[in-house]
């Protein structure tokens, strides 16, 4: 039992920490920290990207529909028969919409 408790008290320490060298974990270190600068790099590169596809998406028009279907059961009185039946209602509204960045264009005169 205690061979693998000390086992597990070996392998939680970083790997670099086993060998005991100051030199290799002064270089880990570093690297930790050039890690840190990279991750940030990336995520303001991925930023830069939402903000231009933002700024892109001013340029088409948007296309909004809200869709639905409604069913119900109803009473069919127009014959005087007083029938009843199933109806079924389809709707597909759109809405289409553009604004050109007239003020944009001028201030760039």
């Amino acid at each position: 039992m205690e061979a693998i408790a000390a086992r597990r008290r070996l392998l939680q320490r970083p790997m670099v920490e086993l060998y005991n060298d100051s030199a290799l974990n002064a270089l880990e270190e570093q690297v930790s920290v050039s890690n840190q600068n990279v991750l940030q790099a990336e995520a303001q590169y991925k930023q830069a990207k939402a903000a231009v596809s933002v700024a892109r998406a001013a340029l088409f028009p948007i296309v909004t529909t809200t869709p639905s279907i409604a069913t119900g059961r109803g009473t069919a009185t127009g014959n005087g028969s007083g029938a009843s039946g199933r109806q079924t209602s389809f709707t597909l509204p759109f809405n289409v919409s553009w604004e050109p960045d007239l003020w944009e264009t001028f201030a760039a005169v």
